[in-house]
Order: C-alpha cells, then structure tokens, then sequence
C-alpha cells in the first residue's frame, strides 16, 4: 500500500526505487492525489519503451500478432457512481509516448501499469477523480478468486461539495475476504484540523456503493481489512525552528507528540479505531523539489501529512511490516510513503456450496470476466436461488443471554421532540410524556437491529429488539431480544462470520436515526471457528463500541450462545 501528493508535477519515468519492493506483493494498492499535469516526452521514456518492449518479446511465441493488453476491471473516471467495468482499454506504453504531451492521471495510469506487467499482475482498478487516483493491481495467480470489484467517490471540498478535496475508494473480495482500500487528500493548512475531522466523517458518511447496508456508514459494516491512505494533511504543532531541530537529533518521538493526527485519534475526534505504523522517519512535507531539503517557502512547517491507516475486524491479522518513505523521488514536495502488510485470508463457505456454485451455469459470464472466481461466490447470490428446495437457513441460532448500552449521546437538541409531539398534538405519548417528565426531551428512544453475513434475513421485517424510552443506558430483557437465526455457509466456520448491531434512535414523526454500529464477532470465545467448538450453553461475553461517522457513539455489551433449534 503506497500514498503520493505527485505536487501537480510530471514524476520521473523510473519509479523503481519507491516500487521495487511492490513488484514482489499479491495485492498493490497505489494512491495518488495532486495528478494534474501535463506530461511530455523525456528521456526516461526510452527506458520504459525498452522495459515494456522486453517484456512484449516474452510473450512473442504466445499470439500471432503479438501480446494483448490487459483491462482492468474497474477502469475509468469515477464521479459516477457504482461499478465500473471495461469502460476502456489501458493504452500501451509505446502509445502513450507517441504524441507530443498526455494529460497527467492518464500518464500516470500508464506510467504504474509500465511497472506491473500484464504477464504478471492484472489491475483490478484503475479510478480517478478529480486530481485523485487509485490503482490496484492483483498478481494473476491470485485474479480467479477476486470478486465483487467496485467503487465510489466522496468530495468535500468547497461548500463541502467540490472535488478538489475527497477520497476515492474500492472494495473487493479475495475468497471470501473483503478489502476496503481509500485513497484520500484532506482539508490543508495547520489550522484547519476541525475541518479535517469533518473531511473524514463526511467520508466515512459517504462512498455508498462500498456499504454493506445502506443506513450504515462504511466504517461500521464487516470488511475485513480496511486501508485508508492519502495526503491526511495533518500537521506539527510546534514551531518550524523547533521542528527542524527535532529532525536533525531523529527525536521522532517528540513529533510524534506535536502530531495532529496522533491527538486527534487518541481523542478519539477522527480514525478512532486505526492503527499506524511509528514514523520514525523524517516528515514527508514540505520539501524544495528536486532534493530532500525543506522549504522555507511560507515557512511550512514540515509535517507527516501522507499517511497509511489501517484496521481489521475482530479475528483478522493485518500485520504491517515496513512503513518507509520514498526520498529518492523528488519531483513532488512531498516524499511518497508505502506500507508493506501481510493478512490472513478468510474462507467461510463449505466445499458443497463452493462446488454447487462453481457448477451453476449463470455464473459463467461473472467467470469470463474475471469478476469471480470459478470457487468462490459473491455474498449476494442465494443459495436458494442456485440449488432447489435449498434452506439458507441452519437451525443454529445466535441467543442473547443480555444485551444493554451506555454512555448513548442526547439525540434531538433541546427539547426539539417534545415540540414538535406538541405541535401534531401526539404529545399525550406515553413515550413523549415519559420525555417531558425527564425535563428536556433530549433522551433516545433507542432499539437494536441485527444483520450481517451470518444472519439470515427475514422475509419481511428484520430482527429487532423492543424499543426503551427516554433512556442514555437502555437495557434488553433477554426475552426481548429475537433469536437470529444464522445461514447455513455459516455453519462450516461460524466463528469467522459477524453480526453488525445497530442502535437506532424511533421518532414516530419521520425516518428513525441512527445512533451507532458495532460488529460482534462469532468468533469471540477464542475456542475455535467451527460450530462444534463454539456451540454450548455458557454465555460469551462482549463488549463494543458504537460507532458512528468514525466517532463512538457509546458502548454496547452484553453475551450470547450459539445454539441449535
């Protein structure tokens, strides 16, 4: 994973000293913000030309008129929404180079691509938006198990509306685990840290076509792995004199403690919940181009603005290896930054299922396109739908021995619902009256709903505990809490599956809010995945924060058993 600000400046042609380590990966993930550029011929293109010329004679024996060029599976501009697919071929590098002078996202997507051949990675990605890019490439011996490749834009620029601030983001599975990968340039200015922090929750508000539901935002629904990378653009609190100092002693820890970011995660403002590698390394802005010496234009005080976050679902492994600047690029005045991580792979379905799928015919056109492999299904398909007088559901049940929160924020300002409960005379309520009594009307009225890949959707409805007025700390009698019944793929590795939990706020006068999510792990006791060492009679306890737009919303905890019916 590797973040670059390219300064709205052509890079150089070679980039093997920031990726040649990438070369080596499974999944590379490119992020690129500030690529508006007007490219022109150079020296370096020889090299690239000799590069990929090389690398066509290898394949010279394969086709009678030569090598073929790859299409990545989501190619193209991004402002629209949804799926992207084969909009456009990559154009060949001895192409690009032809004319005089490219415009600077598409110079750049040939340049990476120029890095990755096409005989050894396929790219699953290749969005832009604005002056935004991302890129992803696959090694191809890993291509037939992704599936469900897509992808979406959020900006929060001007009035919170223009593109020249956002994020792009992608999300695709491998077997049967999923990657969120975003790619993100923030609010500038040392000042402007409030504003940062409401970039990201509109962010984590936004990028809709990457949500498992649509009344949860992206940080609260089961992705496994989820990497936000970008020019974050926090910066040091200290002094520039005093930053410069710092850097010369290598006293990383000292700013580490001015570091905007650290203290706003540590108060959990914004990224609560991600984790970062030490930057023990000099800060990768604001350099003079053409060296790694810092500018003393407007005296910016230099900074770790380019950033790569991560985090995991319970029960998942996201190890990071290296956390590295790329000083020997110089063409920016920023100094790219990579992430080398290894992760564990989830499988959750049975080898029936995974065969019955593999066997049934109107996956095939999803298999010639590469959009799913020939073993795995995307979770939307139905195995009711595959296999006739299937039952998705298991007979297993996820039981709540409790269920409570707290800690739960005021939701409606003031005494708003009382007025209007008043206004549309249903203020007799005995859930408005119990507001009015407490004074202020500001107290939820919060229930639980529950959905998930483990849980096997209702034909009508959706699994729902009874509603407590006026309460911050509501507590759920176990009976009334509903028994949610699991699907069976969940039966062969249930304690790789989750339940999302969410905590809604009813207004009986318009659309009920949400108060905050959190994902419970089937896989909490630590006794193993299988159903036979988790099933029994003593109760799992959890406890979770709910959170909301990135923010924590409170606490949810309780237990559970995991039984037959």
């Amino acid at each position: 994973m590797t973040t670059f600000n390219v300064g709205n400046a052509q890079p150089p042609d070679d980039l093997s000293s920031w990726l040649t380590r990438a070369a080596s990966m499974d999944i590379v993930a490119i992020g690129a913000q500030e690529c508006s550029y007007t490219a022109t011929s150079n020296p370096m293109a020889a090299s690239i030309q000799r590069a990929s010329s090389e690398n066509s004679s290898r394949h010279a024996g394969s086709s009678a008129d030569g090598p073929t060029e790859a299409t990545p599976l989501l190619d193209g501009d991004t402002d629209s929404e949804g799926d992207i697919s084969r909009i456009s071929s990559s154009p060949k590098v001895t192409q690009a180079y032809s004319s005089t002078s490219m415009g600077g996202k598409e110079h750049w997507h040939t340049l990476l691509s120029a890095h990755f051949p096409e005989d050894e990675y396929a790219c699953i990605a290749k969005l832009s938006a604005w002056d935004r890019c991302l890129n992803i490439f696959v090694k191809r011996n890993l291509l037939p198990a992704v599936s469900r490749v897509r992808s979406d834009t959020a900006n929060v620029g001007l009035g919170g509306v223009a593109g020249n601030k956002g994020a792009i983001g992608a999300r695709f599975t491998v077997f049967d685990t999923d990657f969120l990968v975003i790619n993100s340039h923030l609010a500038a200015h040392a000042r402007e840290v409030n504003r940062r922090n409401e970039d990201f929750a509109s962010i984590t508000g936004g990028l809709w076509n990457l949500r498992d539901n649509p009344e949860v935002d992206i940080l609260a629904g089961a992705v496994h792995h989820l990497i936000w990378m970008g020019d974050l653009n926090y910066r040091i609190d200290l002094e520039r004199d005093k930053v410069l100092e710092l850097i010369e002693k290598e006293d990383w820890e000292s700013l580490h403690q001015a570091d905007q970011l650290r203290k706003e995660m540590e108060a959990g403002r914004a990224f609560q919940g991600f984790h970062e590698g030490a930057t023990d390394f000099r800060p990768t802005y604001r350099y003079l181009r053409g060296s790694r010496e810092y500018s003393a234009v407007k005296l910016r005080v230099p900074s770790y603005c380019d950033r790569i976050l991560y985090r995991s679902l319970g029960g998942c492994r996201l190890k990071l290896q290296e956390y590295r600047p790329a000083d020997e690029i110089q063409t920016s005045d920023h100094s790219p930054v990579y992430g080398i991580f290894s992760a564990n792979l989830v499988h959750t379905r049975g080898t029936r299922d995974l065969e019955a799928i593999a066997m049934d015919s109107s996956c095939q056109e999803a298999r010639d396109l590469g959009l799913m492999s020939p073993i795995v299904s995307p979770r939307t398909l139905s195995m009711r739908a595959l296999l006739p007088g299937f039952s998705e559901i298991t007979g297993m049940q996820l039981q709540f021995k409790s269920l409570s929160a707290t800690g739960i924020p005021e939701m409606d300002h003031g005494g708003r619902r009382i007025q209007v409960a008043k206004a549309l005379h249903i203020h007799n309520h005995v859930g408005w009256k119990k507001h009015e009594e407490l004074g202020a009307g500001q107290h939820a009225d919060p229930y639980c709903t529950f959905h998930g890949d483990a849980v096997a959707e209702l034909d009508e409805g959706e699994y729902r505990t009874r509603t407590i007025e006026a309460s911050q700390n509501p507590v759920w009698e176990a009976e009334s809490v509903p028994g949610i019944d699991l699907l069976s793929s969940a039966s062969n590795s249930v304690g790789k599956r989750y339940v999302v939990i969410t905590v809604r706020d009813e207004i009986p006068t318009r659309r009920d809010d949400v108060i905050g999510s959190a994902v419970l792990w089937l896989g909490g006791s630590g006794t193993g995945s299988e159903w036979s060492a988790l099933v029994g009679n003593e109760p799992i306890a959890f406890s979770l924060p709910l959170m909301l737009g990135g923010k924590n919303q409170g606490q949810i905890q309780g237990s559970y058993i995991l039984k037959r019916t």
